[in-house]
């Protein structure tokens, strides 16, 4: 089962292992990387639960004070115009608080402003005329636009490279070299601290970090990165990478902010690893601009 989680969950298995390095420094135990994978589904059916709760068919309130006859035909006019959004009650406004205290809301369609509300609220007319449908039409392309993050295009990656960290023709003896040489270009070119490609090193020796396909994708501590980037190494022959063979090589030095798109850079680099004709494109790229095009030119 580790094997798996490392191909499926790499990114994940890496964080609770770091984390777990942690508690071991506090506490007299050493907690395996076969427990660590039973931790990291745990951690992943969470994340996964939040994401069908974030990008599920929103709920929506409708707060009209203009009578049962106006509230209900909003509510009529709003079912029908979007069929994506699930009403899910229409009151009053000042039965807004009772009612979101039992029942999960999205959004809030209201012909009145709301005072004290920690959940989106559209204002409109009780006629829904063209202006107010493309309030409600901005907040649907929004939401539509985070469930599919993880659709992004490659450019996702370009964004996070620097000709400067990409190292083509490499030919180490050992993976070891190639994790030191990388994190040491990215501490020179002040991306990371100096202690992040030692422990970086530490991460790679307790567990390889290939993800098949001739990927693999080192990392160390997000803590120690000053400038999120991503460091790349092409080698001249496949490499022995823990239980695979690895031909390119991502580090990956990510802060843990929120604009960074770890998720899709971490589907990206999956993608690409069950994609052996891009990896055949990208080995047999003659320069550094022929392989920055391929990764953001290629569907993949």
């Amino acid at each position: 089962m580790l094997q798996d989680i490392k191909k499926m969950y790499p990114y994940m298995l890496s964080m609770v292992t770091l984390s777990l390095e942690k508690v071991s420094e506090k506490f007299p135990f050493d907690i395996p990387e076969e427990e660590a994978a039973y931790i990291v589904l745990h951690f992943q059916a969470s994340i996964e639960r939040l994401d069908a709760e974030n990008y599920a068919v929103p709920r929506v309130l409708i707060v009209c004070d203009m009578g049962i006859g106006m509230s209900r035909l909003l509510q009529a006019k709003v079912e029908k115009q979007y069929q994506e959004m699930k009403i899910v009650g229409t009151v009053g406004k000042g039965e807004v608080q009772r009612f979101i205290k039992r029942e999960q809301v999205h959004l809030i369609i209201s012909t009145t402003p709301i005072e004290k509300i920690n959940i989106p609220t559209i204002i409109i007319s009780p006629l829904l005329e063209a202006t107010d449908k493309e309030k409600l039409q901005r907040f649907l392309k929004k939401k539509a636009g985070r469930s599919s993050v993880l659709a992004t295009s490659p450019q996702v990656l370009h964004d996070f490279m620097e000709e400067e960290l990409l190292f083509l023709n490499i030919n180490p003896q050992h993976r070891f070299q190639v994790v030191e040489m990388l994190g040491n270009a990215l501490y020179k070119q002040g991306k990371v601290e100096k202690s992040y490609v030692h422990q970086a090193l530490l991460r790679e020796r307790k567990s390889a970090t290939a993800i098949g396909g001739g990927i693999a994708i080192p990392h160390g501590d997000p803590t120690l990165v000053i400038a999120s980037t991503i460091a790349i190494a092409v080698l001249t022959e496949p490499l022995e990478w823990g239980k695979e063979e690895v031909s390119i090589v991502f580090m990956l030095a990510l802060a843990n902010e929120k604009a960074n798109p770890i998720k899709a850079i971490i589907h990206k680099l999956s993608s690409l690893s069950n994609d052996p004709m891009t990896v055949r494109d990208l080995l047999n790229a003659t320069d550094k601009q022929a392989f920055l095009r391929v990764l953001t030119e290629k569907e993949w």
